[in-house]
Formats: C-alpha cells, sequence, structure tokens
C-alpha cells in the first residue's frame, strides 16, 4: 500500500510567549518544567520540541 508524503516536515518546534524568551535553550533552562521556566523567568512555554507531518489536503494549525 502506498503511504502518503508530507508536503511540510516540522521537526523540533518551540512556542515561547514573555521577554527574552530566548533564555529556555541555555543549558540551565532546556531540562527545566514547564512550571519551573515560567516561575523564573515569566515564559510561557507553550510547545517544546514537538515534530510533526502535513500530507496533502490536511489543514494543520499552530496558533497562539
Amino acid at each position: 500500500m502506498h503511504q502518503p508524503t508530507n508536503l511540510i516536515e516540522v521537526d523540533g518546534l518551540w512556542k515561547c510567549f514573555g521577554n527574552l524568551s530566548e533564555r529556555v535553550f541555555t543549558p540551565e533552562y532546556r531540562s527545566k518544567s514547564r512550571a519551573d521556566i515560567q516561575a523564573e523567568l515569566g515564559i510561557v512555554l507553550a510547545l517544546r520540541n514537538v515534530s510533526f507531518g502535513v500530507r496533502a489536503g490536511e489543514i494543520f494549525v499552530v496558533m497562539g
């Protein structure tokens, strides 16, 4: 059986809200929990290292 191929591939998507959100990528914060990051930095971590594919005819939305 033929498997449809993805037209769009996303690998390792992060979505952060707050000032200086690039700090979540430092070694100190990359492995901390969402709750710890929000408490310490005031940053809301919505997505962390998410990967997905979108095939022809599909609609996929990342909102926020």
